[in-house]
């Protein structure tokens, strides 16, 4: 089965200049960025069960999370229970728009934090729209057309213990070299594979090729029928 991501308009998603914005508003020095859904299907407690220990050890690394938040109530109470308010942006629903405002002004974006066997299919479009703004991710396994470990993010597994997973995410914290590499990355290879151009080249390239090859076992076909026809006709 081939599958060909939707694409990204790189217009709407691009890196810009003045990326200090949020880090001045807040007082702090890094920011991990959470866009989604928080329910469970995109393993959400899997991540913020690591942040009590990485937000003490890091006092000036905040989290900001937008989208729906259906557990908010729960969310709050744990980040009270482990006196990390102060670290915390609850920021709601935004329009899609100012995501390339709130993924410019972050270093690390968060992808899945959920085991799945049908791995291969996943090309999470936040974590394109990350690649897109020059910003590294961390996830559990997608599609490797996306991501392998240590080119464009960095790939943890749900199996992994939470000292592994924990450390994971305080080295991109303390590793700006490391954040700047493999963002770049990303950068490259959305222009290389995930921009609108390059994807509607590759979709019409496989639509050339089927049609092809439907052309060909059509006139396969006719040529056989009109010969067995013959062949009939004639009592052979």
């Amino acid at each position: 089965m081939k599958i060909n991501h939707k694409g990204i308009d790189t217009n709407t998603f691009y890196p810009f200049e003045n990326q200090l914005i949020l880090k001045y508003e807040y007082g702090c020095d890094t920011i991990l960025l959470y866009i989604g859904s928080v329910g469970k299907n995109y393993g959400f407690h899997n991540f913020i069960n690591l942040l009590p220990k990485i937000l003490k050890l890091h006092k000036v690394t905040h989290v900001d999370i937008i989208r729906h938040v259906p557990e908010m109530g729960y969310i709050i109470n744990f980040i009270k229970k482990y006196n990390i308010e102060k670290q915390f942006q609850l920021l709601g629903v935004k329009p899609n728009k100012e995501f390339l405002f709130y993924i410019n002004n972050s270093d690390i974006g968060i992808g899945r934090f959920i085991q799945s066997k049908y791995v291969q299919f996943y090309m999470l479009t936040k974590c394109i729209e990350y690649m897109a703004c020059e910003k590294l991710f961390i996830t559990t396994p997608i599609s490797e057309d996306v991501v392998h470990n240590y080119d464009t993010g960095i790939v943890i597994h749900i199996d992994f213990d939470e000292k592994d997973k924990t450390d994971n995410l305080i080295m991109l914290i303390e590793d700006n070299k490391l954040r700047e590499e493999l963002g770049g990355n990303g950068l490259k290879k959305v222009n290389k594979q995930f921009n609108w151009e390059v994807i509607m080249k590759k979709i019409n390239t496989d639509f050339l090729k089927i049609t092809n090859w439907n052309m060909l076992n059509l006139l396969n076909i006719m040529i056989i029928s009109h010969l067995n026809c013959r062949a009939f006709n004639l009592g052979e």
